[in-house]
C-alpha cells in the first residue's frame, strides 16, 4: 500500500498478533489500547498474554515500528483501520454485548473518509458489517465508506505462523473496499479468499468455529452414551475410528475458549426462533452440560467430605498448543460454581502464576513448579482440567501416583497421564449412571 501506516483498535490476543505480524512484513503500526492494565504491560514491551515468539517482536518493534496509544492520533493519515476489540456475551446471558465494539467505532468514525477503510476482525452477528458501513455514511455525510470485514481465524499457540499459512477471507461492501482489503492482508498472507458479500464472510466465520463446536458436541453426547450403558466412551470411539477412513469422532472433553464458548450464541442471535436456531443451542447445551456434569462431581465428593482438600489443576482453557489464557476456560465456569466450598479448594496452573489466578479467581493457589514440591501435601480429589505436556513430566506422574497410594481420587480429563487408578471424562460417570 502507498501508505504503509496502519491503525489496530484494540490490542488484545487477535490485536496485537495481527500487529506484530504486520510489522514484520514492513508496515508501521499504530496500537490504540484504552485499558490501563493492557497499555502499560505493552508500553514496558511485555505482552499480557503467551503466545510463542510475540514477547521478541515486540521488543524489537516499540517504538521503531509500533507504536502504542490511548487515542487514535489526530496528526497521522491512516489508510487502514482494523477493529480488533472482542465481542464477549453479556455476563450471566447468552447473547453478545456490542457495547464494546459499538465504542472502538464510534472512535474510528471521526477519521473515516471515502478514501480510507475500515477493517473489522471481530466475531459479530450477521449484519453488523452492514449496519456499521450504514452508520458511518449518515454520521460522517459521505456518499460511500468503505467496510470489510476479514475474520481472524487463528489457534492460540501458533498465531504468528498461521497469520501467515492460513487463508485469510476478504469482503467488502462495495469494489473498492475489497479491492483495499485485498491490497492489505496480501503482503501478510500466503492465501487470499474473497467472499461475495460482507455476510458471508461474518458467516464464514461463525460456521468455522460452530462446526468445532459441533463436532465435540457430538463427541460429547456419544461418551455420555456410552456412559449410560457402562461403557468407556473413549475407548469405544478410539475403537469406530480406528483404521475407518470415514469416522473421525473427536475425543470427548471440554470445549472451551475464547471463541468456541460464544460463536454459536452470535450466531444464532439474530435469527429467528425455530428449529434452526434450536439445533444450534443443543450443540452448546451438549459441551456446557459437561462442565456442570464436573461440577456437580466435585460437589457431592464435598458434600459427602466436608473436610477434604481438592486441587484442581490445568486452569488454561487448553493445554496444546501452551496458553494461559482463561477467558471461556471450563475450569472457570466450574470453579464459579463452588463458592461454597472455597476453603476445600487449591488451585494450579503451569502457564498461570499463583498471583495471576489469586488476582482473577481469588482462590488459594500454587506456583507451576510447587506442585512437585507438593509431595507431603495430600489432596482427597485432584482433577485435571487439561492436557498440558507437563502432565507427561515423570514428576508430575510421581506426585500424582503418590497421591493415589495415599487414597487421592485423581480425574485426569483427557487421560493424558495414562495411569491405572486415574478416572477420566469418559469413565468419571459410569457407576453413576
Amino acid at each position: 500500500m502507498e501508505n504503509n501506516k496502519i491503525c489496530i483498535v484494540g490490542l488484545g490476543y487477535v490485536g496485537l498478533t495481527l500487529a506484530m505480524h504486520a510489522i514484520r512484513n514492513n508496515y508501521e503500526v499504530h496500537g490504540i489500547e484504552i485499558l490501563e492494565d493492557t497499555f502499560d504491560i505493552i508500553s514496558s514491551g511485555s505482552t499480557h498474554f503467551h503466545e510463542p515468539g510475540l514477547d521478541e517482536l515486540l521488543k524489537l518493534s516499540l517504538r521503531k515500528n509500533f507504536f502504542i496509544h490511548k487515542d487514535i492520533p489526530k496528526n497521522i493519515d491512516f489508510d487502514v483501520f482494523v477493529i480488533t476489540v472482542g465481542t464477549p456475551l453479556v455476563r450471566g446471558q447468552k447473547y453478545p454485548d456490542m457495547d464494546v465494539l459499538e465504542n472502538a467505532i464510534d472512535s474510528v468514525t471521526p477519521f473515516v473518509s471515502e478514501d480510507n477503510i475500515v477493517i473489522l476482525r471481530s466475531t459479530i452477528p450477521v449484519g453488523t458489517s452492514r449496519l456499521i458501513a450504514k452508520k458511518f455514511t449518515e454520521t460522517q455525510k459521505l456518499s460511500k465508506a468503505n467496510v470489510s470485514f476479514c475474520p481472524e481465524r487463528t489457534a492460540e499457540g501458533q498465531a504468528l505462523v498461521e497469520l501467515q499459512s492460513l487463508p485469510q477471507i476478504i469482503s467488502g461492501n462495495c469494489v473498492e473496499a475489497t479491492d483495499m482489503a485485498r491490497s492489505f492482508f496480501e503482503p501478510l498472507t500466503d492465501e487470499v479468499i474473497e467472499a461475495n458479500s460482507l455476510e458471508e464472510a461474518e458467516l464464514i466465520k461463525l460456521f468455522n468455529n460452530t462446526y468445532r463446536d459441533a463436532s465435540f458436541a457430538i463427541a460429547n453426547t456419544f461418551n455420555q452414551i456410552a456412559q449410560s450403558f457402562n461403557i468407556d466412551g473413549a475407548q469405544a470411539i478410539n475403537k469406530a475410528n480406528h483404521n475407518y477412513s470415514r469416522s473421525s469422532i473427536p475425543k470427548p472433553g471440554f470445549v472451551a475458549g475464547p471463541c468456541l464458548e460464544k460463536d454459536a450464541y452470535i450466531l444464532s442471535s439474530n435469527m429467528p426462533e425455530g428449529d434452526l436456531k434450536n439445533f444450534l443451542m443443543s450443540i452448546r447445551s451438549a459441551n456446557e452440560s459437561l462442565e456442570l456434569h464436573v461440577s456437580d462431581f466435585i460437589k457431592n465428593f464435598l458434600s459427602r467430605n466436608s473436610s477434604s482438600k481438592v486441587l484442581i489443576s490445568g486452569l488454561a482453557f487448553k493445554g496444546v498448543p501452551q496458553t494461559n489464557d482463561l477467558r471461556g476456560s471450563s475450569s472457570v465456569n466450574i470453579l464459579s460454581s463452588l463458592t461454597q466450598f472455597s476453603k476445600n479448594i487449591t488451585i494450579h496452573d503451569f502457564m498461570n502464576s499463583k498471583k495471576n489466578l489469586e488476582e482473577r479467581l481469588e482462590l488459594h493457589s500454587i506456583e507451576p513448579e510447587e506442585i512437585f514440591e507438593h509431595t507431603t501435601s495430600f489432596y482427597d480429589l485432584i482433577i485435571i482440567l487439561n492436557n498440558h505436556p507437563n502432565y507427561k513430566n515423570i514428576k508430575m506422574k510421581q506426585f500424582i501416583q503418590e497421591q493415589i497410594n495415599k487414597g487421592s481420587q485423581v480425574v485426569d480429563s483427557w487421560g493424558v497421564m495414562e495411569l491405572p487408578d486415574q478416572l477420566t471424562l469418559s469413565n468419571l460417570f459410569i457407576e453413576e449412571s
